[in-house]
């Protein structure tokens, strides 16, 4: 054996590792620290700024919706007014009782009304009150027209405020006047029940004063200005606002309204905060000014934050800093040392236990050169050997699978472990003697056809197999082999694991699961032949509730009228449940019959959109419809078409508010039509799709509990498209809203209905 090699004297090594460690750790501290620093209060004082923005628009948007708020008060009061017949008697007659009993000073003080107009459909003014912002008095205008010679302009008979083209006609908004700006409404002077003909028109105004300025600031709490847009002498910062509106400068507005009315925040100093915007008159022109001052609250907290971020990087850094120095000198340097000290005496004595392989220039390197030199003076012998043993010991007999290996030619087993000796009953000296046709319950045709695949393969998943015991007994195995090689000769090894108890879990749960589609068969049949039985009292109960209202109405009591309609709309309500239930069961069943007849498509969905309308309306969305032209006559079950839509778009309706809703329909290669029903709703997360259209089941139990409603609709659905030969898909994401694609043949064919069993059944498993 070679001798070890004389020590080598490494360069740099009076440095030591302590020395090279302590720069740069300080150093990489210190970059590490400044960068965190950087990073977190850049990230930070953008995030409260624009925070900070996105209050002051919320906050600007509050006091234009104030304002918005008083217009539509001022806009009721018109409305109760105009639509009286007390005032449409009083537009012909002018009599003196309804001026005396209803527009005395008091009244019109209570309403906090400005001007109060009463015009004849022919232009003239049959009564009028003004008040003079100058002198604090009211003036009546059908006396002194020079009370409204600032308005003269406004009221001719084809003006807007005055000529009301319909009986739903309004005019309300912002008015300019030299004496200041005015909230107006006009409105057609009606009937009691809001019928023409129109008679007249009803003005009435309340000044935007200082006053009322102030009182919209104590309502939200708000500082607010308002600056007329035309003033020659707006405040400068105005002056700015306005040359960015009307120029379009690089200045680029916070938010922009549906209207393109621009939200405006600038931070003149440090201590307030400003939002603009733009408010139109009734012509919809530029009319005011609106400021909100805020303080900068948010902006401070920002910089307080970041100062206190600093100081803790500085804390954390020099702690840091000591306790890893600390840590590498107990840990690492002074083991590092005693363990260079150690591999000496290692390597003089040649102890070939021993390895541990370290790189460096230092001590490490010292070390380093010690492992090597043991490792140069371990015998081959021992290695060759030590792997053998190592070898045959985890794969023969540590693992709990059973392993044999065979001779190819012989089919002879040459090795096994004691897991494949249990397996069969023998012991390791009669499991030698065995060949693979003694125990495999099998054809020698077929093992040697598998030994042969698994040669040529290199490895094979045999499969399920039988193997006989020595006692006779059956045993079934899952066998999977490989062609290994030792020395200079080839072998296969084979690997069993014993499926007995899973096989007869198997058979278990596939008794288990036909047991339990008989069962649902009986039930669904059950339900579906009960259809009958169960909508006849139903349909008793709705119809006399239906006469009990009209005798309640003879008798004009609202309380038992009231009771009767909560009867009928829970009966109604119950009775489409039990729709949904009866037409699930006899979809289940094997009884839900299809009634094909050709039909225009755009003349459906017309009829559709128009008993859907209601449920968009309800929560304030839109409903647009893309149907494209070449989009004709369909033979299908139009029932269940309406009945697919419907519940699309009432889904859509229901879980979206205050949003968009899209249905298109176009068709495709292959005489294919296709439906696609999107929304901007609530939408939805993987794992509620993955659930969607099973039966009784919703997208989770809050949805359940808001939006009420079975789970069927969906099902109810998805199994008529797959009836009529189509599926639904959906596609959606959290907070973004829902997509569902119906596709459908062009013509339906009656063999399409044999379908439904198998679609169910795979929903539910």
């Amino acid at each position: 054996m070679p001798q070890p090699p004389k020590s080598l004297k490494l360069p740099f090594a009076s440095l030591g590792l302590r020395g090279q460690i302590l720069p740069i750790v300080g150093a990489t501290l210190i970059g590490l620290l400044g960068v965190i620093y950087l990073s977190s209060s850049t990230l930070l004082l953008a995030g409260f700024a624009k925070f900070e923005q996105q209050d002051t628009v919320r906050n600007v948007k509050r006091a234009v919706d104030v304002l918005s708020d008083e217009i539509d008060k001022l806009s009721f009061t018109a409305n109760d007014w105009a639509a009286w017949d007390d005032t449409y008697a009083f537009i012909e007659d002018e009599n003196a009782d309804y001026i005396q009993t209803n527009l005395n000073d008091a009244t019109i003080a209570r309403l906090r009304l400005d001007m109060m107009l009463y015009i004849h459909r022919s232009g003239r003014i049959v009564f009028g009150q003004k008040f003079n912002p100058e002198t604090g008095e009211r003036a009546p205008v059908e006396e002194n027209t020079e009370a409204i010679a600032s308005l003269s302009q406004y009221l001719t008979p084809n003006s807007l405020l005055v000529n009301h083209p319909e009986t739903t006609s309004l005019v309300e908004g912002i008015l300019q006047l030299p004496e200041g700006p005015m909230l107006i409404v006009s409105r057609p002077i009606l009937t009691g029940e809001a019928e023409g003909p129109i008679r007249g028109t009803l003005i009435m105004g309340r000044y935007l004063s200082v006053e009322e300025i102030k009182r919209l600031g104590e309502l939200t709490q708000l500082s607010i200005a308002i600056q007329n847009w035309g003033s020659p002498e707006l405040p400068p910062d105005f002056q700015t606002i306005r040359q960015s509106i009307v120029e379009d400068t690089d200045r680029e507005p916070a938010l922009v309204l549906a209207d393109q009315t621009p939200i405006f925040v600038e931070a003149w100093n440090s201590q307030t905060i400003d939002g603009y915007t733009l408010v139109k008159d009734i012509y919809n022109n530029p009319a005011l000014l609106v400021r909100v001052e805020l303080p900068r609250e948010i902006y401070q907290q920002g910089q307080r934050t970041a100062n206190f971020i600093l100081w803790v990087v500085l804390v954390v850094g020099v702690a840091f800093l000591v306790l890893t120095l600390l840590l590498l000198e107990k840990v690492v340097l002074s083991r590092l040392s005693q363990l260079s000290q150690n591999v000496n005496h290692i390597g003089s004595d040649r102890n070939s236990a021993v390895r541990l392989p370290v790189q460096g220039v230092d001590e490490l390197s010292q070390l380093a050169t010690r492992i090597n030199e043991m490792l140069d003076a371990l015998d081959y012998s021992q290695q060759v050997r030590h792997e053998s043993e190592q070898r045959y010991r985890a794969v023969i007999e540590q693992t709990s699978e059973s392993i044999f290996l065979i001779e190819p030619t012989t089919q002879r087993i040459i090795e096994s472990n004691t897991a494949f000796q249990k397996l069969l009953g023998y012991n390791s000296e009669d499991v030698l003697s065995l060949t693979l046709g003694d125990f495999i319950d099998h054809e020698s045709e077929s093992i040697a056809y598998n030994i042969e695949r698994t040669l040529s393969l290199q490895s094979c998943h045999l499969g399920e197999r039988r193997y006989r015991r020595k006692d006779g007994s059956i045993v079934e195995v899952e066998v999977s082999a490989n062609k290994i090689y030792y020395g200079k000769q080839t072998a296969l090894s084979a690997v069993v694991r014993d499926i007995t108890e899973r096989k007869r879990v198997e058979r278990e749960l596939y008794q288990a699961k036909v047991t339990a589609e008989l069962a649902n068969q009986s039930k669904s049949q059950f339900l579906a032949n009960m259809s009958h039985e169960l909508r006849t009292p139903l349909n008793a109960i709705i119809g006399y509730s239906e006469i009990l209202q009209e005798e309640g109405e003879d008798l004009e009591s609202d309380e038992i009228n009231a009771d009767l309609a909560k009867i009928e709309s829970a009966g109604r309500h119950l009775l489409g449940l039990i729709n949904d239930i009866l037409d699930l069961s006899k979809i289940e069943a094997g009884k839900m019959e299809l009634y094909l007849e050709p039909f225009q498509v755009p003349l459906t969905l017309q009829e559709i959109i128009f008993t859907v309308q209601p449920l968009v309306q309800k929560n304030g969305n839109q409903l647009q419809v893309d149907c494209q032209p070449e989009v004709g006559e369909m033979y299908a079950d139009v029932t269940k078409m309406r009945q697919i839509l419907f519940n699309l778009l009432g889904n859509a309706c229901k879980f979206t508010n205050q949003g968009t809703i899209f249905l298109r329909v176009f068709q495709k290669a292959g005489e294919m039509i296709v439906f696609e029903v999107r929304d901007t709703g609530i939408g939805m997360t993987p794992e509620q799709m993955d659930k969607l259209f099973q039966p009784f089941t919703q997208a989770d139990t809050s949805t359940t509990r808001k939006y009420g409603g079975t789970g069927l609709g969906l099902t109810i659905a998805k199994q008529f498209c797959q009836i009529m030969g189509g599926d639904i898909t959906v596609d959606s994401e959290l907070g973004k809203g829902s997509t569902f694609t119906i596709q459908l043949p062009l013509r339906v064919t009656l063999s399409n209905s044999e379908l439904v069993p198998e679609s169910i059944s795979s929903n539910r498993v």
